[in-house]
């Protein structure tokens, strides 16, 4: 088969195909790259503004446990529960929590645990709704184990507890209540 001489027509058809394709590709590379330059870009602003968040809500979550705690070291020291340790008279100390709750939406409820751990005031505060409890509902709580490491700690100092549901006469509230716990002693005539 002799294919002979190739006319020049079909030379310049399949130069400008290979010119073309080449050229093609070299712009298919350069928009790849662009892309892929941005593309990265855009990882690294994501991730830095994560890495922004995730410290600002760290600083936040700070911030507010540091609150509560200076709120709780504050309850220790009410002159209501001075009084009411002096006259074994409590009202005080309810209508003071009562009061504080209102006040303040950072606790789920207000407990004064006296030393065998038996509930002696609470305040509960959900969706709004700010109650004491009654006395015949208050509960032992001297097997809970935020009860006991609380007794732990000195004048002045807090236990806080590991995140836990809330258990309620035994059992784990439901709907699920997720709980850190700040413990703090009070101290009267120099005794906890």
């Amino acid at each position: 088969m002799h294919f002979g001489r190739i006319k020049p027509e079909i030379i310049d058809h399949w130069l400008f195909l290979i010119i073309f394709v080449l050229i093609g590709v070299l712009i298919a590379g350069s928009v790849f790259m662009v892309y892929q330059g941005q593309y990265e870009d855009y990882q690294s602003k994501m991730a830095f503004e994560g890495l922004m968040n995730l410290e600002t809500q760290e600083q936040l979550i700070n911030l507010r446990f540091n609150n509560i705690a200076e709120d709780t070291l504050f309850l220790t020291a009410l002159n209501s529960l001075e009084n009411a340790l002096n006259t074994n008279d409590f009202s005080g100390v309810e209508k003071d929590f009562l009061g504080f709750s209102a006040a303040k939406e950072d606790f789920d409820q207000l407990r004064f645990i006296d030393i065998r751990g038996q509930e002696i005031v609470r305040v509960n505060s959900r969706g709004g709704i700010i109650e004491a409890v009654p006395p015949e509902q208050l509960q032992d709580k001297s097997n809970r184990y935020y009860v006991i490491e609380g007794m732990k700690v000195s004048q002045g100092e807090i236990y806080v507890s590991p995140l836990d549901l809330n258990i309620e006469n035994g059992r784990v509230e439901s709907p699920r209540v997720p709980m850190v716990r700040f413990v703090s002693p009070v101290y009267h005539n120099g005794e906890k």
